[in-house]
C-alpha cells in the first residue's frame, strides 16, 4: 500500500502537528525527537502520555530499542465508556493499564507499507489483527488516520479508537462458546487443552456442533473413547495451524497444521478448507483471542491417512516411478518414512530420459545406480514450497537441491519444474516434478 486513507475529517490543526516530523533526518540521529517527543508536540495524545506515566511504561516507550506505537488520540480515549479512563488511571489498576498500552506496541518498526494483512504480535503477547481493506484497520474497529511519523526510535501510526486486548485465550474461547461444546469436550477427551492455550500464535479451525454431528452415527462416541485417543488427537491438532490468519489474510495455497499434515484453502465461493473426501467452510471468522484466532468450520477436517505409496500408487501419473521403487527394493522404506518430503518425478518425466535408460535402471545388476538416483529425490524433513525457496534442500543421496523461481516457475536448478507443490499425505509432502533429478 503506498498511500494510507486519511480518516475524513482529520483537522488540519493535526495535520500541521506532524508537518516537522516529515523533514526529520533518518532514523536513529540523535537530533530527531523519540516517539514521546513527537506525541509531546503533537498535542493530540495527552490522554496517551498520561496513562503511559500512570502505568510507567514512558522509560520503555521511550528507550532506544526500535519500535512501533499505534497511538490512538485523545478522541480515541474520549470515546471509551465512560469513566473506562479515570478507572484504569487508579493505581490499583495499572496491571491492566500496562497490558492495554502495551497491546499497542510493536516490538519492531514496520512501516505501513510493512504491513501485511493477519496479525502482528503486540508487546503484551497478544495479537492484533490487521485489515487492508480500504486503508488499515485494527481488530476491525481501530482505523489508521495517520500513518509512517517516523522517530529516531521506531515509528507511529495514529488510530482513531484503543485497541483493547483480548480477555480469553483461544481455548476459552472454545470452552465459553455454547455453538462448540463437542469440541470443547473432544479437546478434553484427548488432553490437549494445555497444548492449545500455550499454542501463540494460533489459528483454531473449529467444527461447529452441527458439524461435529454431519459425521457418520457413531464417529463422535467413538473417538472419545479412551483407547481412541491418538486419532481424536491427530483430528484435532489437524484444525491448528501454528501461526496467526485472520480471514483476511488466507491465501489460496496450502497450510500445514500442527498435526505435520496440510490442508488446501480455498477462496472459490467462499473461503473453505479441502481436505482429502471434502470441503469445510469458514461459517464465522476472526474470533480473536489472546493468542490467536478463530474460524468456526461447518464441516470436521479429516486428515489424510495415505502414505507417500499410497498416494503414488493410486495415481496413474507415477506409474514408472512406483515400479523403480520397486526394483530398488525400496517401497516398505517410503512407507514407513514420516516427515520427509519427497521429488516425484511423472512417467512423462521418466519418458524424457535417452531411449533405454529406464530400462536399464530398472535391471537388478543396477540396482545401486537405481536407489542412488530415487534417494536424490527425498529430503528429510516436510518442506513446503516456501521452505524450498529458504535454502538448499538436502537429499538422502548426498546432494543439495537449489530451489528457486525462473520464467514463472518454481524450479529446482536449471531444468527440474515443480508442477505441483504440497500434495499432502500421512507421512510427509509431496512435491510433482517434470524432470527426473540425476547426480
Amino acid at each position: 500500500m503506498n498511500t494510507m486513507i486519511m480518516k475524513r475529517g482529520l483537522s488540519l490543526a493535526i495535520i500541521a502537528a506532524f508537518a516537522p516530523v516529515s523533514g526529520v533526518q533518518a532514523a536513529g540521529e540523535e537530533s530527531q525527537p523519540t516517539i514521546v517527543e513527537v506525541a509531546q508536540s503533537a498535542g493530540i495524545f495527552n490522554t496517551l502520555l498520561a496513562a503511559a506515566g500512570a502505568a510507567d511504561l514512558v522509560g520503555v516507550i521511550n528507550n532506544e530499542v526500535p519500535k512501533t506505537v499505534f497511538a490512538p488520540t485523545d478522541a480515541a480515549f474520549a470515546a471509551l465508556p465512560e469513566g473506562r479512563v479515570a478507572n484504569l488511571l487508579l493505581p490499583e489498576n495499572q496491571n491492566a493499564l500496562r497490558s492495554i498500552l502495551l497491546y499497542h506496541v510493536v516490538m519492531q518498526p514496520v512501516l505501513s507499507t510493512e504491513l501485511t494483512a493477519g496479525y502482528v504480535t503486540a508487546a503484551n503477547g497478544s495479537a492484533i489483527s490487521v485489515d487492508l481493506t480500504g486503508g488499515v484497520t485494527l481488530n476491525g474497529n481501530a482505523k489508521v488516520v495517520n500513518a509512517d511519523i517516523v522517530a529516531r526510535n521506531g515509528v507511529i501510526h495514529v488510530i482513531d479508537a484503543v485497541i483493547l486486548p483480548p480477555s480469553q485465550n483461544v481455548l476459552n474461547l472454545v470452552l465459553n462458546d455454547p455453538d462448540l461444546s463437542t469440541l470443547a469436550a473432544a479437546v478434553s477427551a484427548a488432553g490437549l487443552a494445555d497444548t492449545i492455550a500455550g499454542l501463540n500464535p494460533v489459528t483454531l479451525f473449529a467444527p461447529t456442533n452441527q458439524a461435529f454431528a454431519n459425521l457418520p452415527a457413531g464417529t463422535v462416541e467413538s473417538l472419545l473413547l479412551p483407547e481412541n485417543v491418538d486419532t481424536l488427537r491427530n483430528i484435532l491438532l489437524f484444525h491448528a495451524h501454528a501461526g496467526g490468519v485472520y480471514s483476511s489474510g488466507l491465501k489460496a495455497g496450502w497450510l500445514s497444521m500442527a498435526n505435520g499434515g496440510s490442508v488446501e484453502v480455498s477462496l472459490a465461493n467462499g473461503p473453505a478448507l479441502v481436505f482429502e473426501g471434502g470441503r469445510s467452510g469458514i461459517v464465522a471468522a476472526d474470533a480473536v483471542g489472546s493468542n490467536g484466532v478463530v474460524h468456526k468450520l461447518d464441516a470436521v477436517l479429516l486428515p489424510s491417512s495415505s502414505t507417500m505409496v499410497d498416494t503414488l500408487a493410486g495415481d496413474s501419473r507415477f506409474s514408472t516411478l512406483v515400479a523403480a521403487a520397486s526394483a530398488a527394493g525400496v517401497v516398505d522404506a517410503i512407507a514407513g518414512l514420516k516427515g520427509y518430503t519427497l521429488f516425484a518425478p511423472t512417467d512423462e518425466a521418466f519418458a524424457k530420459l535417452p531411449a533405454g535408460t529406464v530400462e536399464f535402471l530398472l535391471k537388478p545388476e543396477n540396482l545401486q545406480t537405481l536407489q542412488s538416483i530415487l534417494l536424490l529425490h527425498v529430503s528429510e524433513g516436510k518442506r513446503s514450497g516456501g521452505d524450498l525457496l529458504a535454502g538448499a534442500t538436502p537429499t538422502l543421496g548426498g546432494q543439495d537441491l537449489m530451489v528457486h523461481y525462473s520464467g514463472g516457475h518454481l524450479m529446482i536448478g536449471d531444468h527440474a519444474v515443480i508442477t505441483r507443490t504440497e500434495i499432502p499425505v500421512w507421512n510427509g509432502v509431496i512435491h510433482v516434478i517434470d524432470t527426473v533429478l540425476l547426480p
